[in-house]
C-alpha cells in the first residue's frame, strides 16, 4: 500500500511544441490524495504562488483544458484516470476525498469547481454537501462554480463520451454506476448554505444538445435559484454546439471558460 507523498515529491517540466498564443512551458505535479492505489490527481501551473486560486475540475480532457485556463493565473487540478470503480458511491466518495485534498492542500488559496457532462452532476453534488463545506470555513474559500453542459439526470444520458473519463471494470458496470447517480441527483437537493458565503454559480447548456439534456440545465439551474441569491447566478446556453464541442471550445487558448475564470476573479477581489 502507498503512502501519501508530498506536494513537493513528483515535478515534471512539460514542454509543448512553441505555440505563440501559449505558454511554451508550465509545471506539472502529480498529487496522492488517499493511501489507496491510484488515488491520484495532477496539477497543472504548480510552479505559481501557494496563494494562487485552484481549480478542480471533474471531467475528460483535463490537460487540453489547461490551454484555454493557463494564462487566468490559476492551479489547474484533475484526474490524469481514475482508479478501478464499481458504483455510484465509489465514484462519489473519491470526487469528495478529491475535494477535500484539494481544500487541504493550500490553505490560502481560493477555490473553483469545474464539472462537464458527468462532472457536472458531481461537481453539484460537492456543492450540496454541506458537512464538506462547511468545514474549516471551506465555503468562504470556495468562490465559483461552472457547470457545463451537464448530465443530471443520468438515466437520459445519450451521450456515453461525455463519461468517458469514469473509469470500472467493465461497461456493464459503468452504466450501472451512472444510472445509480440518479439516487444522488443534484436535482433535488439543499444549496442554501451557500447563500451567506454568496459561492457565483455558472450553468451553461449546449444549444444543440437534445432537448432532455437542454432540460436538466435548466432544471439544475432552477433548483439552485430556489436557494441561492439571483445576483450570484448565471444561465447561458451557448448556440450552435454540443457538449463535445463546448468541450473542445473550453480547451482553446483564451476560451469564454478562462476569460470567464478571470472576471470572476476579479469580481472576488473586489468583495
Amino acid at each position: 500500500m502507498e503512502t501519501c507523498k508530498s506536494q513537493d515529491s513528483v515535478v515534471n517540466e512539460i514542454i509543448y511544441p512553441p505555440n505563440q498564443d501559449v505558454e511554451t512551458t508550465f509545471n506539472a505535479l502529480d498529487l496522492q490524495y488517499g493511501l489507496e492505489s491510484g488515488c491520484k490527481l495532477k496539477m497543472l501551473g504548480s510552479n505559481l504562488s501557494n496563494d494562487s486560486p485552484i481549480v478542480l475540475y471533474l471531467g475528460e480532457d483535463g490537460e487540453n483544458l489547461w490551454q484555454g485556463l493557463q494564462q487566468t493565473g490559476i492551479r489547474l487540478i484533475y484526474f490524469p484516470t481514475m482508479p478501478s470503480l464499481k458504483s455510484s458511491s465509489e465514484l462519489y466518495q473519491l470526487v469528495e476525498k478529491a475535494a477535500s485534498f484539494v481544500f487541504n492542500y493550500s490553505i490560502n488559496s481560493n477555490v473553483y469547481f469545474v464539472g462537464h457532462g458527468i462532472g457536472a452532476l458531481l461537481a453539484a453534488k460537492l456543492l450540496a454537501d454541506r458537512e464538506l463545506l462547511v468545514k474549516d470555513s471551506r465555503a468562504s474559500r470556495l468562490q465559483a462554480a461552472f457547470l457545463v453542459s451537464g448530465i443530471y439526470n443520468s438515466t437520459e444520458e445519450t451521450d456515453p463520451t461525455r463519461s468517458s473519463w469514469l473509469s470500472f471494470d467493465d461497461a456493464e458496470d459503468m452504466k450501472i454506476a451512472i444510472a445509480g447517480m440518479n439516487k444522488v441527483s443534484p436535482l433535488f437537493d439543499n444549496f442554501t448554505h451557500l447563500l451567506r458565503p454568496g459561492v457565483r454559480l455558472y450553468v451553461f447548456s449546449a444549444g444543440n444538445d437534445v432537448p432532455q439534456l437542454k432540460a436538466q440545465s435548466r432544471q439544475m439551474f432552477d433548483r439552485l435559484a430556489d436557494c441561492c441569491d439571483q445576483d450570484d447566478l448565471h444561465f447561458e446556453i451557448k448556440e450552435k454546439v454540443d457538449g463535445a464541442r463546448l468541450l473542445q471550445d473550453m480547451c482553446k487558448p483564451n476560451s469564454f471558460l478562462g476569460r470567464l475564470i478571470r472576471y470572476d476573479i476579479c469580481l472576488s477581489q473586489t468583495r
